[in-house]
Formats: structure tokens, C-alpha cells, sequence
């Protein structure tokens, strides 16, 4: 079973992989998207990382 900070350090390395593929920021735009937007699983990861969980 994969932890919520091992899922999250894989979809930033995936972010990573595609961001040196295409030259478009991807995860900025994921940021920019979270700060914008604030869905729940962003406001829950900034949570979480402020509380020291991860």
C-alpha cells in the first residue's frame, strides 16, 4: 500500500519526468491551479505539510 507522501513524491517525479519532455511548467500550472482554485486534496497536502506529517 502506497502512504499519501509516497504517492505525492511519485506524481512529482512524474510531474518532473513530463516537465523535462514538454517544455510547458507543469508543475507550476499544478501550483497555480492549487492556489487559485484551492481544491480539497491541496488544502489538505499544505495542511499536512504545516503540521509536520510529512
Amino acid at each position: 500500500m502506497v502512504n499519501s507522501k509516497n504517492d505525492l513524491l511519485i506524481w512529482l517525479g512524474i510531474l518532473a519526468v513530463l516537465d523535462v519532455i514538454i517544455p510547458i511548467p507543469l508543475t507550476g500550472l499544478v501550483i497555480i491551479y492549487g492556489i487559485l482554485q484551492r481544491p480539497a486534496w491541496f488544502t489538505d497536502i499544505v495542511s499536512k505539510i504545516s503540521s509536520g506529517i510529512f
